[in-house]
């Protein structure tokens, strides 16, 4: 029988705080989270804090220059992961990730779609995605796109035509 692995997608708005950092982390080991997809770090390139690393074993990041964007993927001591690979944007706006875990081989990706343009930026990102992967997929990101424009938002109507 597989292993339950329990994900979750967290956009932080900035990760850069330790309070914050400590606070999320507890949350995540309260919820039993044992790979986090985060957004929106916000650290800057050269001054990236060093991770606490007592519930999440693993930390893979995504930066870009200046305090915006950045992703990265965090995976807990629980989960006997071994890295194959990775792919980090040089924008900050994606990181993908292979590995085993047990047997079984995936990949992670965390996302972070720019808000304008999201629908060609997507396609690209699945493209790469595509011919980086093997295994099973797990994705976690902020697509910057609403289920249904019609209700959720009137400016998104016009990305919807693809």
């Amino acid at each position: 029988m597989a292993a339950k692995i329990n994900c979750t997608t967290f956009n932080v708005r900035g990760f850069n705080t330790p309070q914050k950092c400590s606070q999320v982390i507890r949350l995540l080991k309260k919820s039993h989270t044992d790979v986090c997809f985060f957004q929106e770090l916000h650290f800057r390139e050269s001054n990236v804090p060093a991770l606490q690393k007592s519930y999440f074993q693993h930390w893979f990041l995504s930066v870009y220059g200046t305090a915006k964007r950045g992703v990265g993927i965090a995976i807990s001591k629980r989960v006997p992961f071994i890295l194959t690979s990775t792919q980090t944007d040089p924008e900050g706006r994606f990181i993908f990730v292979k590995g085993v875990i047990g047997t079984q081989k995936v990949t992670l990706a965390s996302l972070y779609s720019p808000n304008r343009g999201q629908m060609q930026w997507i396609r690209n990102t699945l493209h790469k995605l595509g011919s980086f992967a093997e295994g099973i997929w797990l994705l976690g990101g902020d697509l910057n796109v609403t289920l249904n424009p019609h209700t959720d938002s009137s400016l998104m109507v016009q990305h919807w035509d693809a």
